[in-house]
């Protein structure tokens, strides 16, 4: 969790900018940026709800009547988790897409040929 920490540290257009100018531009390149910009926030996010869900009564309960961990995790955890992490990549698709469009304003991302946002603003 350190090393998401430190990823957290920055800004993730900081991050996104940093990643890109190492990688190159072009359309990969830039998806690889952004979601390796944006994936500590859901490390973190996931962490948190399975730290949280780890306590409660009714995996307690499983866990008394010898409940997997197969089962604990397909059945309880997974489904738990699946909401808040769906509400929070609906957040993020949201983040990415300025993201791009800052990238290929800046002339990092896609080259002005193929249609962007950022293309379509800079003119």
């Amino acid at each position: 969790m350190t090393i998401v920490d430190i990823f957290l540290a920055f800004p993730s257009l900081l991050l996104a900018i940093g990643l890109v100018a190492v990688m190159g531009t072009g359309l990969v390149p830039v998806i690889l940026a952004i979601s390796l910009a944006d994936v500590p926030r859901f490390i973190r996010l996931q962490r948190s709800l399975v730290l949280s869900l780890r306590s409660r009564a009714f995996i307690d309960a499983a866990r008394t009547v010898k409940a997997s961990q197969y089962w604990l995790m397909t059945r309880h955890i997974v489904p738990n988790t699946l909401s808040p992490m769906l509400v929070a990549g609906s957040i993020t698709a949201a983040n990415a897409i300025l993201i791009e469009a800052s990238l290929s304003f800046l002339g990092l991302s896609i080259m002005p040929p193929a249609p962007s946002l950022g293309n379509i603003v800079r003119g």
